[in-house]
């Protein structure tokens, strides 16, 4: 069989979506509302017996039904070369520095030759710079 070209493959994998889970994506996800989010009758009670406290933990909100449930610091369940763009927006900043290296040898291995990725985090030097802004200004 000749290599997967991106061309050739048509998988997108969006990693860490949260609720945010566009159709044409493999969307995937390991928090808690994901697999809530399977269960609404579990997740109204949890509400119902936590109140206010559920809503900072878990929003009452339906999961889409393309989130597939995936701990991302596992290898992800796809061939090499077959995924034409790896999207993430601020999921990595909440790994250790060795899971965030273990989640990008993992798309790197499972992209395509000519494929994207787009990773999206924080800017470190904006938050800092903000923050001791407005330490000075107290």
């Amino acid at each position: 069989m000749a290599p997967t070209t991106a061309s050739q493959s048509g998988l997108r994998l969006h990693l860490g979506s949260g609720q945010h889970c566009p159709r044409s994506w493999t969307n995937l996800d390991n928090s808690m509302g994901a697999w809530l989010g399977r269960y609404p009758r579990v997740l109204r009670g949890l509400h119902r017996v936590l109140g206010e406290r559920a809503r900072g933990l878990v929003p009452l909100a339906t999961w889409p039904d393309n989130c597939v449930r995936h701990d991302l610091t596992r290898p992800l369940p796809y061939p090499a070369g077959s995924a034409i763009h790896v999207y993430s927006a601020h999921f990595l900043e909440h790994l250790s520095r060795e899971e965030g290296q273990t989640v990008l040898r993992e798309c790197r291995r499972v992209l395509a030759p000519g494929g994207i990725i787009r990773i999206v985090v924080p800017d470190l030097e904006h938050l800092v710079r903000s923050y001791l802004a407005n330490r000075e200004a107290s």
